[in-house]
């Protein structure tokens, strides 16, 4: 910058060599700058070892102490001259290195200094053996490897040797229980079913087993031949049925039915003609059940009409043939399920699937009455019925309920015959009371 110059924008004094840092002179035009007083005693700076040399020294330096090493260091012709002799001084340091190294402390001037090669030989090399001491690692690997696997199979052995143990009780714990659960189903199986005496060999099916006998006190079975019919029967039974669902009259399967003469006049007065054509028959996937309740003995065919709906028939046997049990098999009641719900119709006979109820009112309340749902056979309607407490219908009922004593479970509806009349004059219409408990089935007697 030219401060002599004249320029608007120029605040620098003019300069002159005898000018001193103290008396600058201050224009008018900036009175505020000032600069700080000029130094004129800077120190004398400090005083460099001498005995310390740097990487910043000269070249001419570095040459003069080799210099000076080699006239110290033996003739020419020795082991030492001849190793000594290699080293060369380095032709220029790096700038970077000069600039960024530190402080060396050289040795003192008397001191003798050799350079070795790569590989010395001293005096003191001959204690030395020239060749190192080597140490086979992959042997220490080798010897490592074969103390860990000796301990890993050890290990490994008594781990297998638990295990194995353990493995062992556990099947012994298995197979125990299992035993024993098998002797407890096993003992529960006998104790549940009766004695049988003195039976004889040649009277029964070989699908006994599936189905409970009776036994009078003699310990002769009853109807033997009964079951054997029954369980023989089931073509005769698609046959009843085929003739029942085409008939076009009562006639045409009045001799067919169980106790014809007491169902006639019943028989006439509720049923009607199907219209199904009369070459229909049963589909090969009927089942056919044979079973018992109580002293009865009776079978099941259970098969699909022409309409697609599903049908029970109850066959039972009269004389020497298979007769179907009408009133069991269309769930006959003497009063309708719809005049039943509107408090009128006769009760003296009704068919219902029995299940423990839990509607009462003021004139039935549960401090003193057990409810019960009477669902109609076709499961389209129902109607409430009730026991008074402990009374005898009312514990022939309850116990239906209960849990069993040898599984623990309890039935939730069974199928029932009662007899129902009206119950007070401040129930509702649709609440019946259960005089009498016919049977626990929906067979005709």
């Amino acid at each position: 910058m030219q401060s002599d110059q004249h320029d608007p924008k120029n605040h620098v004094p003019p300069v002159h060599p005898g000018d001193d840092w103290g008396d600058l002179d201050h224009g008018n035009e900036m009175p505020h700058v000032a600069l700080p007083p000029k130094r004129r005693d800077r120190g004398i700076p400090t005083k460099r070892d001498v005995n310390t040399v740097t990487k910043q020294d000269t070249k001419k330096q570095f040459r003069d102490r080799f210099e000076k090493i080699i006239d110290q260091a033996p003739e020419k012709g020795s082991e030492e001259t001849e190793s000594e002799a290699s080293y060369e001084p380095e032709e220029e340091l790096d700038a970077h290195e000069r600039e960024t190294s530190q402080p060396i402390t050289a040795a003192p001037q008397a001191r003798r200094h050799r350079v070795y090669e790569i590989t010395p030989r001293r005096p003191s090399d001959k204690r030395v053996p020239k060749t190192p001491l080597i140490i086979n690692k992959m042997a220490g690997k080798r010897a490592s490897n074969e103390v860990r696997m000796k301990n890993g199979a050890a290990r490994r052995s008594k781990e297998f040797s638990s295990g194995a143990r353990n493995a062992r009780q556990t099947l012994a714990w298995m197979a125990g229980a299992g035993a024993l659960i098998i002797a407890i189903i096993i003992g529960a199986i006998f104790l549940s079913r009766p004695a049988k005496k003195g039976m004889e060999t040649g009277k029964l099916s070989v699908f006994n087993d599936v189905i409970s006998e009776e036994f009078d006190q003699g310990g002769e079975v009853k109807d033997g031949g009964l079951l054997d019919t029954l369980i023989n029967g089931e073509k005769q039974a698609k046959v009843t049925f085929a003739t029942y669902e085409t008939a076009k009259s009562v006639d045409d399967f009045m001799e067919m039915v169980y106790l014809p003469k007491k169902n006639r006049a019943v028989i006439s007065k509720n049923w009607d003609p199907t219209g199904v054509d009369p070459d229909w028959k049963p589909g090969e996937n009927c089942v056919w059940t044979v079973t018992e309740k109580g002293s009865v003995k009776f079978a099941v065919l259970s098969a699909v009409r022409a309409d697609y709906s599903n049908a029970n028939a109850v066959f039972r046997q009269e004389g020497d043939r298979l007769k179907m049990d009408w009133r069991a098999t269309t769930g006959y009641c003497s009063a309708d399920y719809s005049e039943l719900k509107e408090g009128q119709g006769d009760g003296a006979e009704i068919r219902a699937i029995l299940s423990p109820g839990d509607f009462h009112t003021f004139s039935l309340p549960e401090g003193e009455f057990r409810c019960y749902r009477l669902t109609a056979p076709d499961k389209q309607e129902n109607v409430w019925a009730y026991t008074k407490l402990d009374s005898a219908n009312d514990e022939k009922l309850r116990a239906q309920f209960l849990p069993s004593q040898l599984t623990g479970n309890a039935v939730t509806e069974i199928p029932a015959l009662l007899m129902l009349e009206r119950g007070n004059a401040q129930s509702l219409p649709n609440q019946w009371m259960i005089t009498k408990v016919i049977r626990f089935s929906w067979l005709d007697e």
